[in-house]
């Protein structure tokens, strides 16, 4: 864990099908389309995963946002919304799972997540996040667990989200491109999958 650069993300590899998630270090990205300051937690490099297959109505657990906080002093999540999104696709809750957790993960088909053992989930908005060396042994960095309603019919794409953190009574934020394209099973293709959009080209 010590060899992670500092404020970098830790991310799943995209995955084009539902399958476990690979953990791998990134490094810095910059801010896209945010005016505020990303400040020392930036923005993960741009991401997705596709294939999903959803009923109209469901909700599904979308836990690809893994991290680190490699700061000196401990941050707090103020604002999580989503960007760049259908209203077809409802942001209904957001939590923040922490280092009890046994295993990082990228998709349940409900809400909340029954497979994984996520330990405590808390709320995002509010929940301050510890700097690695305040987090004991064991750490698996922390999770952003969103939950996300699916209302209609139809081929849905989530562009991104949009986070704000205060650090030392300072707000940083950021946009982050982190796809994720869900069907409900009359949008499927011919084969019976919901390939992402760089995929049916």
């Amino acid at each position: 864990m010590n060899d992670i650069p500092f404020g970098t993300w830790v991310i799943g590899e995209r995955l084009r099908r539902l399958a476990r998630v690979t953990a791998v270090g990134l490094v810095l990205a910059s801010v896209a389309g945010c005016s505020m300051q990303p400040g020392p937690v930036p923005a993960p490099p741009d991401h997705g995963y596709g294939g999903m297959v959803i009923e109209a109505g469901d909700t599904f657990t979308d836990a690809f946002e893994t991290f680190f906080v490699k700061t000196d002093q401990p941050i707090t999540i103020t604002k999580v919304e989503l960007i760049d999104t259908p209203p077809q696709m409802q942001l209904v809750d957001v939590v923040v799972a922490g280092e009890k957790r046994e295993s990082n993960f990228q998709f349940e088909p409900v809400y909340p997540p029954v497979e994984h053992n996520t330990g405590a989930l808390v709320p995002a908005v509010g929940a301050t996040l510890l700097p690695l060396e305040q987090q004991g042994e064991g750490l698996m960095g922390y999770t952003l667990v969103m939950a996300i309603k699916i209302t209609e019919p139809g081929k849905w794409v989530r562009g991104g989200y949009h986070l704000e953190y205060e650090l030392d009574g300072v707000t940083y934020g950021w946009d982050a491109t982190a796809e994720i394209t869900i069907c409900t099973p009359e949008f499927v293709d011919d084969d019976g999958e919901c390939l992402m959009e760089d995929e049916t080209e």
